[in-house]
């Protein structure tokens, strides 16, 4: 009997929070994120995660790679040396190597994406992006195994392999799709998939026709805000011009200003959203 129990207990702890929790969380925006973290904090760090936290960001959105030996880790570029005082690929380095290393300027350490986890533990939604598809099993693993799924989605960027692979192995984590064309924007709302919920528009997408269609299938619209700004977000966040257009996700170098302009486009609902 008390066998019996304790595999009752590891089934519930291994069962996947509700995909409603975290859908609940990214309607009824508009939402600001911030890209990286921000553009003048320490990008894809745990530092700069909790400086957009603290500055008002709905969601963080960073880069997964995989480590030598199979750990997520959060950095952006393939070679380690443009950023930081390391030189070598993230795949050909341990996860230690790679976490010894300390971004120029800053000092601050490259994370894992275990520790970004247990940083954010529901408190703010969390954006990941597979940088490659080696990353996806570990990653996606990661995250169940720490009762994540409900404040977490994965970028499959604009590769419908990636997609393929992170919904084989996960029918409950919530994705969002990249279509650089038109056609992948048809692909994409074809899957008539629920879990695929958040699409990333760009100038060919995000239009009002497309963005209806995009509505109409209950997907949510996400848009890089830095698009709409000459300076990349240099001279102040553009997240305005986005929900201007109704689109729901802004992710912005700028996420102060973003959170601001968010107060300001819908105070009613724009305190308390973060993580709940």
């Amino acid at each position: 009997m008390r066998g019996l129990l304790a595999v009752a207990v590891s089934a519930l702890l291994a069962a996947p929070p509700a995909r409603a929790g975290l859908a609940e969380r990214l309607r009824g925006g508009p939402r600001a994120a911030g890209h990286q973290g921000s553009l003048f904090g320490a990008k894809n760090t745990v530092a700069g995660f909790d400086e957009a936290l603290r500055a008002g960001a709905d969601i963080v959105e960073m880069d997964l790679r995989l480590s030598r030996d199979g750990v997520p880790v959060v950095f952006h570029d393939a070679w380690m040396g443009l950023w930081t005082h390391c030189l070598g690929f993230v795949r050909d380095m341990s996860a230690a190597q790679i976490t010894a290393c300390r971004y120029r300027g800053s000092g601050t350490p490259v994370p894992t994406f275990a520790e970004v986890l247990d940083w954010a533990r529901g408190r703010v939604i969390v954006n990941a992006e597979f940088k490659t598809v080696e990353v996806i099993a570990p990653a996606l693993a990661l995250a169940r195994a720490k009762g994540a799924l409900g404040w977490t989605y994965f970028q499959t960027q604009w590769d419908p392999e990636k997609y393929y692979r992170a919904r084989a192995l996960d029918k409950d984590a919530i994705l969002q799709f990249q279509p650089w064309t038109l056609d992948r924007l048809d692909w994409a709302l074809a899957r008539k998939d629920p879990n695929l919920l958040v699409i990333e528009l760009n100038e060919l997408t995000w239009d009002s026709e497309h963005l209806r269609r995009v509505h109409a299938a209950g997907k949510l619209a996400s848009v890089n805000s830095f698009y709409f700004s000459w300076s990349y977000e240099l001279s102040g966040a553009a997240c305005s011009r986005v929900w201007a257009r109704d689109i729901d996700i802004a992710v912005s170098n700028r996420p102060k200003d973003c959170a601001a302009q968010r107060d300001a486009a819908r105070p009613a609902t724009s305190a308390g959203t973060r993580g709940r």
